[in-house]
């Protein structure tokens, strides 16, 4: 594929802002940074502290940009629970009189329910964008994105968990962005679970996993809400029953820094 368009350039971080043309190609290999996050379940994660309330009505929540043999792949996620077919995306041009705005060509899948499909690339030097629009129904329907890095997942933690606690005896509880959870007398690495497709619980979760990301068997789960600056945590019992929350939290956390 001949990527040789030059283009005046804004980017963050892996691209920095520059007087310099930037390439096609670096701009489009720029998009595998991060992955790419819905704008509005940010917005309600943030105001709700709650993965499970911040995906509700948002299935289009996040999307990959991964390159393989036909080009750059958008794969988008629905629910943090499965994936469409990708758009391939066969190059990029800037939008006449509006610079740094970029219309990325895409090959839109026969079969997808997404009709007109069009992916709009907006770089600054705060935070890069794309705006996904397309039809359905006979509606016109769009979605920004922004980018995350490394991951949604850290992201996520960095947001909800990620801190320094104390609990009403004074004992000291960590979580990292990373997932990596230091407790009394245990240190774990765990998945904030985001995927909440079937019967949900009524409390988030907490998953605890090896050093490779991979769950136990069975799972050793832990339920969690926040309630004001209080972080709740519930004990799981051993049925797996997650339909509510226990009465009683075993942990009130309250974060030092």
């Amino acid at each position: 594929m001949a990527l040789l368009s030059p283009f005046a350039g804004y980017c963050n971080a892996g691209l920095k802002a520059s007087k310099k043309h930037v390439s096609e190609a670096d701009l489009l290999n720029d998009l595998q940074r991060g992955e790419w996050l819905n704008k509005d379940y940010i917005k309600k994660l943030k105001s709700t502290k709650s993965p499970q309330k911040a995906v509700e009505n948002i299935a289009e929540d996040s999307f990959l940009i991964k390159k393989d043999q036909n080009g750059y792949l958008i794969s988008v996620i629905y629910n943090f629970h499965e994936g469409g077919e990708p758009f391939t995306v066969t190059g990029l041009k800037e939008i006449a009189g509006k610079k740094g705005i970029y219309e990325l060509l895409v090959n839109v899948p026969a079969d997808i329910t997404e009709k007109k499909s069009r992916f709009t690339l907006i770089k600054s030097k705060e935070q890069d964008e794309i705006q996904w629009s397309y039809e359905n129904n006979h509606k016109n329907i769009k979605h920004t994105f922004v980018r995350v890095e490394p991951s949604v997942a850290v992201f996520v933690n960095r947001v909800l968990l990620a801190g320094d606690y104390k609990d009403e005896k004074g004992r000291s509880f960590v979580f990292t962005e990373s997932g990596l959870a230091k407790w009394p007398g245990k240190d774990f690495r765990f998945e904030t679970i985001l995927d909440y497709v079937g019967s949900p619980p009524s409390c988030d979760l907490l998953m605890e996993v090896d050093e490779h990301g991979r769950y136990s068997n069975p799972s050793v789960l832990h339920m969690f809400e926040w309630k004001g600056d209080t972080l709740l945590i519930y004990k799981v019992d051993n049925s797996g029953d997650m339909s509510t929350c226990d009465k009683k939290a075993i942990y009130k956390l309250r974060r030092t820094k």
